[in-house]
């Protein structure tokens, strides 16, 4: 029962954050999981990473080009 309420409140997660266009029928497709602070970061909690709310919907092509960058300025 509580794996049922896991996945339901992942899905809630990344639904709230779609994009037009996104569906959890098209995952794979068009979107992907998309972890905010890349797990590569990780140093000594690396469940922390892999929580839910660490993890959001971005398009294929949009993550595939980000590679384990969180954005921030070179240097930070």
């Amino acid at each position: 029962m509580k794996n049922l309420a896991a996945r339901d409140q992942l899905k809630n997660h990344l639904a709230s954050q779609f994009h037009s266009g996104m569906s959890l029928m098209n995952y794979g497709v068009l979107w992907n999981l998309d972890h905010t602070i890349p797990v590569s970061f990780a140093r000594d909690n690396l469940k922390a990473l892999c929580h839910y709310s660490n993890i959001q919907p971005m398009l294929v092509t949009e993550n595939s080009s980000k590679c384990a960058d969180l954005g921030l300025p070179q240097g930070m």
